[in-house]
């Protein structure tokens, strides 16, 4: 959570906050993957889940709530983490709002397949979690199918 709260303030790259993170810590090789798949898939997907947790929770809520959210859900969407695991690490990770973390993932849990369902008829950026301006650019080039599915050339 630290180091994704470090990139969030933008003043350093992912890879340069994510390399002193693992230097300093005694993770085993399996923690380090794990820890590089969700500072990286947090950072990925970052339009995505906060799409999500708008849908779980109007009022705003703090950075640090905000990124342990976002690192529950990440791991409930996106990983094969035994769901409570994932809500279990990620409530105990989260300080004074632990109580909060623990209603939206639970929340999350049980509303799963109507989030899924309307995060299809969210806008292509939200739901591919690109920024705006490159799914602008895209559609403008390739159009909204093109924009969505690109073509097998370009995966060759």
């Amino acid at each position: 959570m630290e180091a994704l709260m470090r990139w969030e303030k933008g003043a350093e790259f992912a890879d340069a906050i994510l390399h002193r993170a693992l230097e300093q810590s005694d993770f085993s090789v399996l923690d380090r993957a794990l820890f590089m798949e969700i500072f990286y898939g947090v950072i990925r997907f970052r339009r995505t889940l906060d799409f999500l947790i708008g849908k779980l929770r109007e009022e705003e809520v703090d950075g640090r709530t905000r990124q342990a959210l976002r690192i529950g859900i990440y791991q409930l969407l996106r990983t094969r983490i035994p769901q409570h695991a994932a809500v279990n690490e990620t409530v105990n990770t989260a300080g004074r709002s632990r109580s909060l973390v623990n209603a939206v993932l639970r929340r999350y849990l049980r509303e799963q397949k109507q989030l899924l369902e309307s995060l299809e008829g969210a806008p292509v950026g939200v739901r591919l979690s690109h920024p705006e301006m490159l799914v602008t650019r895209w559609t403008r080039q390739f159009g909204e199918s093109g924009t969505i599915t690109p073509p097998t050339s370009w995966c060759a």
